[in-house]
């Protein structure tokens, strides 16, 4: 099996992202690893780039990583998820004395899904957006285009940031045992 092939074929996470920075321009760009393995990852951002190596960091650790595809993504619920996700990292931002409601939010908006489970913990913590607003900001949104990129790596700085977010991974699989979350899919 081709090198390809196994990387295809390889177990990757999907519900959890990982917060990385890419160089592009001289700056560094903030974005989300979405399905992830110790081979690559996915992300989302908002500006055409070249395929090819680039530099990404997560905290200061460092490593190279090629975009090996690009494509031009349109789909409405993936959008509105980021807009949701972003809701909830404005609220956590609010939350100075709260840390443990901060770590939960913060792992909520990691998990890949549950779009309307998310907006109702917004809603039960007053943030209110009405649903003619989340079209709004979705249609907003969706004039621009928005990329998606596959990214192999080959770097131990990679396989060292997996290895502590796979960590993380089974307890995020456990947020179903939440209060009210559970309650959903009753």
């Amino acid at each position: 099996m081709s090198q390809a092939s196994l990387q295809r074929a390889s177990v990757r996470i999907n519900h959890i992202t990982i917060r990385l920075h890419y160089l592009h321009d001289g700056q560094w760009h903030m974005v989300r690893a979405q399905r992830w393995n110790a081979t690559g990852f996915c992300f989302f951002y908002d500006q055409p780039l070249p395929l090819g190596l680039l530099p990404f960091k997560r905290s200061l650790q460092h490593f190279d990583g090629e975009l090996v595809w690009t494509s031009v993504q349109q789909d409405p619920l993936q959008v509105l998820e980021m807009l949701v996700n972003e809701q909830i990292h404005q609220y956590v931002q609010s939350l100075h004395d709260q840390p443990v409601l901060q770590g939960r939010l913060l792992q909520l908006a990691r998990v890949h899904g549950m779009v309307d489970d998310k907006r109702r913990v917004l809603a039960s913590l007053g943030v209110k957006v009405t649903e003619q607003q989340w079209h709004q900001q979705l249609a907003n949104r969706m004039a621009q285009p928005l990329y998606q990129s596959g990214v192999h790596v080959r770097s131990a700085v990679w396989k060292e940031i997996v290895h502590e977010a796979n960590k993380v991974a089974g307890v995020v699989q456990d947020l179903g045992n939440w209060p009210g979350f559970g309650d959903s899919a009753q």
